[in-house]
């Protein structure tokens, strides 16, 4: 069973069993599967700073995973949102990979960037379990919508 997170001269130590490794593995797993990487367009300049797209995403988990910036000005809104969702969605899946390499049963010592890469890859899991979760063998099962618990930035 876990003792918990202890922050050391070198990073970060956890004890975890191969049951609760199992648990985070798929629940990040699942988030990895989700967020796919961040796409640009064909314009080269676009891509080599990772510009993408201005939508916000119709799924309601990864709406929570990629909160709207501005909730009173869409026009800001998007444009946030088109500098910065391919980034934070490379971000996450870097974050998932992170914990998936290193978690394994046992007493673990993360350095310090790893342990907040498993930081952040286990806040992810939450946001998405947060919002409930469709089975891809029940597609037809609709995800409750998920609370906006994320402040948005209101301009004055």
């Amino acid at each position: 069973m876990s003792t918990g997170f202890r922050a050391t001269s070198d990073g970060v130590t956890v004890q975890l069993d191969a049951g609760e490794v199992s648990i985070l593995r798929s629940l990040v797993s699942q988030v990895l599967g989700l967020v796919e990487p961040g796409t640009t367009g064909d314009d080269p300049l676009e891509r080599a700073l990772g510009i993408g797209s201005a939508a916000p995403p119709a799924d309601p988990v990864l709406a929570r995973l990629f909160p709207s910036a501005y909730a009173d000005d869409e026009d800001a809104a998007q444009e946030f949102r088109r500098y910065t969702e391919a980034t934070l969605r490379d971000g996450k899946r870097a974050d998932a990979t992170t914990l998936l390499e290193t978690a394994a049963p046992g007493r673990l010592t993360l350095t310090a960037e790893q342990g907040q890469a498993w930081l952040r890859a286990i806040n992810a899991s939450a946001s998405r379990s947060a919002c409930g979760w469709r089975s891809p063998r029940r597609s037809t099962r609709r995800s409750p919508r998920c609370p906006r618990t994320t402040p948005a930035i209101r301009r004055s």
